[in-house]
């Protein structure tokens, strides 16, 4: 009689295992239920015209599409550089979801994919839809971080990482906003010239080679020249490739301040450009170890610039860089050395 109740103790212990196992292996995740080429976030054909992105130590971006541009509205609505957001989206989109690296939520805070903790929290509308938030973590190699879905607990390794999704609106502005092409450039006044583009001149920025005709006409010509004093065509040239290479380092914001200097600028440049008007350029004193900084009667905003973009520039406006004396000056001054 007790062999009978042992036997069916254990029998009934191991139904119930039986019953236990079955119910684990069909309730837990699997792992590989999502083909791994499935794209990590599904757009089709919604398009974001606004993405928020939040970094881990409280930055914010705002980037917000108006027209066929995209602005950063809270970061004094300064235009986005051309093609970055697109550029930003399709790596997005080209993401897939590789294989599982955990299925959890009790595994999220360890992969930083938290609501509280995260490196990079992304997320995609159109109006006031919510598309899709996407949350980066944890690295777990070069090129490679952990991922999830605001929908989804499942942790992903993708190829992407924290610094192609910048939190901070300065990453996103168009440094190249004050650039043009050098041959808009009409008239410069600097340095006590007014330099005037030869409308019969020759075409570019370069000055005549040796080689070159002596019968080609000058691209520039100038008013305010000193006797003996003749303008230097590479000097122009240089000058005018400077201005229109200009690259910004930071927008400062719109207010002016006294540690700008600009009330008393180093360097003035005034100039018209085709089908643009009359533009004036003043920059600060160089500072050791500070950026120069850049107001324009055409921004309302004042510019950081790098010294190595602003100090060439003050170089090229110089008066020195920009005339050549004649063979008599330089006779009288050799006789009188």
């Amino acid at each position: 009689m007790n062999m009978n109740k042992t036997i069916g103790f254990l029998f009934l212990l191991l139904l119930v295992q039986i019953i236990l196992a079955g119910t684990l292996l069909f309730s837990s995740p699997d792992l590989s239920a999502v083909r791994p080429d499935t794209p990590l976030i599904a757009l089709k054909d919604r398009k974001p015209d606004r993405l928020i992105i939040e970094g881990a130590e409280g930055d914010k971006t705002v980037l917000q599409k108006e027209g066929d541009t995209w602005i950063l509205p809270e970061h004094y609505r300064f235009p986005v550089e051309k093609g970055k957001v697109d550029s930003f989206l399709a790596q997005l989109q080209g993401l897939q979801h590789g294989h599982p690296v955990a299925t959890t939520s009790a595994t999220l805070a360890r992969f930083r994919l938290t609501d509280e903790a995260f490196e990079r929290r992304i997320t995609l509308a159109r109006g006031k839809e919510t598309l899709e938030t996407i949350y980066l973590g944890s690295s777990p190699g070069v090129r490679q971080i952990h991922a999830r879905t605001a929908e989804d607990t499942t942790v992903y390794s993708v190829p992407f990482s924290a610094y192609q999704a910048p939190a901070k609106p300065e990453d996103w502005e168009d440094k190249a906003l004050l650039s043009f092409p050098p041959e808009d450039i009409r008239e410069i006044q600097v340095a006590g010239l007014t330099i005037q583009r030869n409308p019969s001149g020759q075409t570019g920025e370069s000055a005549p080679r040796p080689n070159d005709p002596a019968s080609a006409p000058p691209v520039w010509f100038a008013e305010g020249l000193a006797e003996g004093e003749s303008l230097d065509q590479a000097g122009v040239a240089e000058l005018v490739r400077r201005m229109a290479e200009l690259r910004i380092a930071r927008v400062l914001g719109t207010q002016s301040k006294p540690e700008y200097g600009l009330d008393n600028p180093a360097l003035t440049i005034r100039f018209n450009r085709k089908e643009a008007g009359s533009v004036e350029y003043r920059l600060s004193k160089p500072q050791p170890d500070t950026n120069l900084v850049l107001g324009t009667s055409h921004r309302s905003e004042y510019f950081g610039l790098h010294n190595y973009v602003g100090r060439p520039l003050m170089e090229a406006a110089n008066r020195d860089k920009l005339v050549t004396r004649g063979k008599k000056e330089e006779k009288e001054e050799a006789d009188s050395s």
